[in-house]
């Protein structure tokens, strides 16, 4: 008989479920004990990582990262990382993302420098940018000289196109106007490729050249085969649809 050790981590009331029966090869039979790490958390994300490099993971949410005092994982210390807006009756922390972004072996929480819901880190030769929806005032940067320009940038960006900085509002903006919004479907779909070409580098776990114009990966079998799933009979897509 081997002993299976299951996590499971709910938001936003942030729980710990622990497993407390084995699992035998005759069946499973799982019977979980709750734990409560932070009744206060307001997260709706979580994610699990050696956030100090103790050798030992912890979780994080939201705000704060929680880390295990004791074996059985009952007891938690909480370590708090920054305030996160609670609008429009919801809390600003869709994703925690645990990335190892860098490559030297351990993993990130890439949202902290994000601040906001589908960021983007873009990381070049001189250092990184982090961006992320309707924040424009928080872009955060490794150096603050990739600053200089940015109020001249998006000034001349809206006195150019007329249009506001949150591509929501544009859209609403654009229902009265009758103008295409700037994030329309061509835009969306190329950026939903691109997600999708992130994600299979991930899987891979290695380097992929990928043709936005064709949708498809330079040379590489493998990774165009993983592009889309085979789909159970009877369904199909009919040709030109």
């Amino acid at each position: 008989m081997k002993l299976h050790r299951w996590t499971v981590l709910l938001s936003s009331l942030l729980l710990l479920a622990l497993p407390t029966a084995a699992v035998g090869a005759a069946g499973v039979q799982v019977r979980f004990e709750k734990t409560v790490i932070d009744a206060d958390s307001k997260g709706e994300a979580t994610g699990v990582m050696d956030v100090n490099r103790s050798g030992h993971l912890s979780v994080v949410c939201g705000e704060s990262w929680y880390e295990p005092t004791d074996k059985s994982l009952r007891q938690w210390q909480k370590h708090p990382i920054r305030k996160i807006e609670y609008k429009m009756e919801y809390f600003d922390d869709f994703a925690n993302l645990v990335l190892d972004v860098n490559g030297d072996g351990y993993r990130e929480r890439e949202d902290k420098q994000l601040f906001s819901t589908c960021g983007q880190r873009f990381v070049g030769t001189e250092g990184w940018v982090s961006s992320a929806d309707a924040r424009t005032d928080r872009s955060n940067v490794s150096s603050p000289a990739f600053l200089a320009d940015y109020k001249k940038v998006l000034g001349a960006y809206t006195a150019k196109t007329g249009r506001v900085l949150h591509h929501g509002m544009d859209f609403f903006d654009c229902i009265r106007t009758r103008r295409e919004p700037v994030a329309n479907a061509q835009v969306m779909y190329e950026s939903m490729l691109l997600n999708i070409a992130a994600d299979l580098c991930g899987l891979l776990q290695r380097n992929l050249k990928f043709d936005l114009k064709k949708a498809e990966f330079i040379g590489d079998d493998e990774a165009n085969r993983l592009r889309s799933r085979g789909m159970r009979e009877p369904w199909c897509v009919l040709a030109g649809t």
